[in-house]
């Protein structure tokens, strides 16, 4: 057998015995002896080929994002589409997905022998996080409000919260975020230490894209602001504090709630002693009807007339910067919380000894600790765990501000119990003072009396402390907390503590 030689008609390839043409068609040319020239080209037609658009996606819960189904098949006819997961992503019969609950689900699309995919994730992005004492919550960046931890007094705000049980013993603990039970989006946030030492009296406030503040969880002193107060008093969703004001932030403390307005102006309400007001302030009962305090279920001013840029609330004392940056600190002063020179309890502001000008002011359990404008840690107050940052732990009471130990400069400030946290600019986080429960991040429970480095996995935009857990953000919506953990506090899907950072389930 022999080849006759080939005739190449058009622009064609020889390959074997067959020619190609580069637009796909293919033609038999002579192969034996007798065979004159081509055959006429016969088209072949290339596989169709499908994707759906875009093929990748990430989504908040309750976000949404068209889908479109793309192919070389000509114009679709009915597209069949469907969810690996319809718990975490529901698909419309036009290609529309929507977010339902953190996780990832593959959506597969088919036209006759045809199928595409792609791959969605749905997670929350979370702007900011606010722990307390037995609880956390946060928001995310769309202003939905997500709490987890203990829900002994409703600081959830879900009322249907589950028991959870450990070791025979059982209580309202949710370990993972759940979405606050309200329609409304909010703007800003903040938890309070719940009880202080006695578990089971936190609360939460927020403030809407409005500028009205609503709080749910324990009302016992009035720190809900909505009028109510008494011994078991709790409020399971957020209900709006009761004041014809607008308000730029919010600060929590044990059992008072304090706020700063759009101009400036600080109120608080809650606990009588801690509320730095001269306004006159009601007597709050018990549900025997005995006197258990001096409280306001509505916000007062703060004495002064003094224009605030922030206002921190501690355990029992509370601190502001004003515009001017000028420091003032009010109610008990303990060890020389206050900063006023002197170991000394005031009901309303005194201006903080040292003439330094504060930028950002934290206020803790019996500590205080302030950032200048260069970002130098100042604290005062009680030492005991080395919550000061100098180096050294100490029973005496420090009245005035003292540098802390380190060169490191600051961008932001949060103060626990008996704990200080701080980031820098980068977004690394360092931590000193008490860590019985691993509160410094370092991987141990020695307590640390210097900034030390917190083994936080990536830079954080943002940083808060509780009671006795501490929480952050990063750039892209991620939470990590550490710290203790006994009532799911930490997010992580457990009721355990953690000595490193532990990523918030769902973000």
């Amino acid at each position: 057998m022999w080849l006759k030689p080939v005739t190449i008609c058009g622009d064609w390839s020889l390959v074997g015995r067959k020619l190609i043409r580069r637009a796909a068609v293919l033609v038999a040319c002579g192969i034996a002896p007798g065979f004159g020239g081509c055959e006429a080209p016969t088209p072949i037609e290339p596989p169709a080929t499908a994707a759906v658009s875009p093929g990748e996606i990430e989504l908040s819960p309750g976000g949404t994002e068209q889908l479109k189904w793309v192919s070389t098949a000509g114009p679709p006819g009915s597209v069949a589409w469907s969810s690996s997961d319809s718990a975490v992503v529901r698909v419309a019969e036009d290609g529309r997905v929507e977010g339902i609950a953190p996780g990832a689900a593959i959506v597969t699309a088919r036209i006759g022998g045809l199928a595409a995919s792609a791959a969605v994730r749905v997670r929350w992005r979370f702007a900011s996080v606010h722990p307390g004492q037995e609880h956390t919550c946060a928001l995310t960046s769309d202003g939905r409000a997500l709490c987890w931890g203990g829900n002994a007094s409703q600081q959830l705000g879900d009322p249907g919260v589950p028991r959870f049980y450990s070791g025979g013993t059982q209580s309202w603990v949710a370990a993972s975020p759940r979405p606050v039970v309200t329609d409304l989006r909010f703007r800003s946030m903040a938890s309070g230490v719940g009880g202080g030492y006695y578990a089971g009296f936190g609360h939460t406030c927020a403030v809407a894209q409005s500028g009205q503040a609503y709080c749910w969880g324990s009302a016992r002193y009035g720190q809900v602001g909505d009028g109510s107060a008494g011994d078991m008093h709790t409020v399971g969703r957020p209900t709006a504090v009761r004041a014809e004001l607008r308000f730029a932030s919010l600060s929590l403390g044990d059992q008072f709630s304090c706020g700063v307005t759009v101009e400036g102006a600080g109120y608080c309400w809650g606990l009588g002693y801690s509320l730095g007001t001269a306004a006159p302030i009601l007597t709050c009962r018990n549900r025997y009807g005995h006197a258990s305090g001096a409280c306001s279920p509505v916000p007062l001013p703060v004495a002064g007339g003094l224009v605030f840029s922030s206002i921190s609330a501690g355990l029992d004392h509370a601190c502001g910067v004003t515009a001017s940056n000028e420091a003032y600190c009010w109610g008990p002063g303990i060890k020389g919380a206050l900063g006023l020179g002197r170991d000394v309890t005031t009901p309303l502001p005194g201006r903080v000894v040292g003439g330094i000008d504060f930028a950002e002011i934290a206020a803790g359990g019996g500590h205080t600790c302030a950032l200048d404008s260069a970002g130098r840690a100042y604290c005062w107050g009680s030492n005991a765990r080395g919550e000061l940052g100098t180096g050294a732990a100490d029973t005496l009471a420090h009245t005035t501000p003292a540098p802390v130990a380190t060169d490191v400069r600051f961008r932001r400030v949060a103060a626990g119990a008996d704990y200080t946290c701080a980031i820098t600019s980068a977004g690394e986080a360092y931590c000193w003072g008490d860590n019985s429960t691993g509160q410094i991040g370092d991987g141990s429970v020695t307590s640390r009396h210097v900034p030390t480095r917190v083994a936080v996995p990536r830079p954080l935009v943002s940083i808060a402390a509780g009671l006795r857990h501490i929480c952050g953000t990063t750039g892209d919506g991620a939470a990590y907390c550490w710290g203790s953990g006994a009532t799911g506090q930490l997010g992580h899907g457990s009721v355990t503590s953690s000595t490193r950072p532990v990523r918030v389930v769902g973000g």
